[in-house]
């Protein structure tokens, strides 16, 4: 059958970067997309890892995309969704314009993206492996915009793996990850969060208990070689027993 392929967004990243690495490593032929070519890694420079520019807010972008893709091959066997923002800040705080560009990132970037390459998934019958975060579950304050976005990215996973049952739709819980959301956190919690949420997230990194992310990455790559049909539309926790 040749290269199975894939399509990482946010792929520029430290838990997109993991994930490509692990499926090249899989032997998969990889479409590595993020909003600046000079977020893509070096490493990348693999010749079964195919660079892309790809904005999840612009429609056309998006199109160009796929268009690309679709010249390299006829199908897609899966597609992880890294591509998100964090917003700090109260929902009296925040202002409109910046809540409705974090919702339009986290969730409907991801709808948009799922929706233009459904026809590729098809094709494969293939997994969408969609990013989501303990947010989704968890009112924390100061964190109101990321929440609201990670409970609908959450729920529209829900909805696709019932309205397309050939795909296999999850929703990845990947932990606290040593990644530039928790370099921004400790940055700009103390005007947004509480003093001991701020403490909190600053003692995982003083004390070396933030995840790797090879670790989720790991993880988010198996999801998308293997997770199970009957998983379909899960919240799954990235150390759930059930995964290897």
């Amino acid at each position: 059958m040749g290269h199975r392929t894939a399509l990482i967004t946010g792929a520029g990243g430290g838990l997109g970067h993991a994930t490509v690495e692990r499926l090249v490593a899989k032997g998969w032929k990889v479409f590595a997309a993020d909003i600046r070519t000079d977020l893509l890694r070096s490493s990348m420079h693999d010749p079964d890892v195919v660079p892309i520019v790809m904005d999840v807010t612009d429609r056309e972008s998006i199109r160009s995309a796929y268009e690309t893709i679709s010249s390299h091959t006829d199908r897609l066997d899966g597609v992880v969704n890294f591509a998100g923002v964090m917003g700090l800040g109260s929902l009296t705080d925040i202002p409109e314009e910046r809540l409705a560009r974090i919702l339009d990132i986290n969730v409907m970037g991801t709808f948009r993206v799922n929706k233009t390459f459904l026809p590729l998934l098809e094709v494969a019958k293939g997994r969408i492996v969609n990013i989501s975060s303990g947010a989704a579950v968890k009112a924390i304050e100061g964190w109101s915009a990321y929440c609201v976005a990670k409970a609908g990215l959450t729920h529209l996973t829900r909805l696709l793996a019932a309205e397309e049952p050939d795909i296999t739709t999850v929703a990845l819980r990947p932990g606290v990850v040593d990644t530039a959301m928790q370099a921004t956190i400790r940055r700009d919690g103390p005007g947004a969060m509480t003093v001991e949420r701020v403490a909190y997230f600053q003692n995982l990194k003083d004390r070396g208990e933030l995840l790797a992310p090879e670790a989720p990455g790991r993880i988010a790559g198996w999801l998308a070689l293997h997770a199970p049909r009957e998983w379909s539309g899960e919240l799954i926790e990235w150390d759930d027993p059930r995964l290897p």
